[in-house]
């Protein structure tokens, strides 16, 4: 890849995206092509015009050998391949030891033996 050695120590960059129609879809696009993530927020859009926004991202994020990943309910990740995405079943781990607002909440908890 030409120029691969550029984007060497370069900071990431995420961008978050709220269109309100398929015509800004270019744009993200856009994005991808200069290495940017993007996180696609799709709740705005007619439920066809979403659809038919997240066909075609997600086309052009294959072409690029990028990543899609989906992420809440209309809201997308787009990656382009230098960008690992890891994802985490069961989401996130509680603490080990639980944090007490007052003494009374510990009260409320049982105790180890």
């Amino acid at each position: 890849m030409p120029n691969a050695g550029r984007w060497w120590g370069a900071v990431a960059e995420v961008i978050v995206m709220q269109p309100r129609s398929f015509s800004e879809m270019p744009e993200v696009i856009k994005a991808l092509k200069e290495r940017k993530s993007v996180v696609l927020n799709l709740t705005l859009m007619e439920a066809d015009q979403a659809q038919r926004s997240v066909d075609f991202v997600a086309g052009a994020t294959f072409t690029i050998d990028g990543h899609q990943e989906r992420i809440g309910e209309s809201i997308f990740l787009f990656t382009p391949n230098c960008v690992q995405v890891s994802t985490q079943v069961g989401g996130v781990r509680p603490a080990t030891a639980p944090v007490a607002a007052s003494p009374w909440d510990l009260q409320s908890q049982p105790r180890s033996a």
